[in-house]
């Protein structure tokens, strides 16, 4: 048996899991590979970075700013 919560018995617990504003995916994943990369546990491991939706990437680029993503660039 696998017990169902629904948010409608937790109105508070509800609003509080919903976020205040679209996530930025891109900027959100660059952050914890960033955070991965200084750890000071992970020194010694090998990272490897898969890129995946790169023809997604590449047919929004010319259309959308990438500074609108990632602020600084």
């Amino acid at each position: 048996i696998k017990p169902v919560l629904h948010q409608d018995l937790f109105p508070p617990i509800a609003e509080a899991q919903k976020p205040a504003k679209m996530p930025n995916r891109l900027r959100d994943s660059a952050q914890l590979f960033g955070e991965m990369l200084r750890s000071k546990f992970l020194t010694s491991s090998a990272f490897i970075l898969f890129l995946n939706k790169k023809d997604l990437f590449w047919k929004k680029l010319p259309t959308h700013a990438l500074d609108r993503y990632i602020g600084g660039y």
